[in-house]
């Protein structure tokens, strides 16, 4: 796996198990996700909250494919942005500014 993917699935990790923790669920990027799925108004309160909502679909996505898909790991198929969205996104769940706190 190279480098940048490596990093990408270690940040990945840590914010689902933080998330696992935090919802007291057996999945943690897929429950926030799935919560904010169920708050049809989220928008209207939080202005990152469509923003916030697409980069998570688009990261467990990544996530998915390096874990499932045969090829994967030999490439970059993240950014070093995606890195630290992953890493900031985290600190802002313990800061309880993420958008469903």
């Amino acid at each position: 796996m190279t480098r940048v993917n490596d990093e990408f699935m270690e940040a990945f990790k840590r914010l689902d198990i933080l998330c696992k923790d935090m919802f007291q669920a057996e999945k943690g990027v897929t429950t926030y996700i799935n919560t904010m799925e169920s708050i049809p108004n989220g928008a209207t309160f939080v202005p990152t909250w469509n923003a916030t909502f697409q980069r998570l679909k688009k990261l467990r996505h990544i996530r998915n494919n390096l874990s499932h898909e045969i090829g994967t790991s030999y490439t970059d198929v993240c950014s070093p942005e995606d890195i630290a969205w992953l890493k900031q996104f985290y600190t802002s769940i313990l800061n309880t500014t993420d958008p469903l706190a």
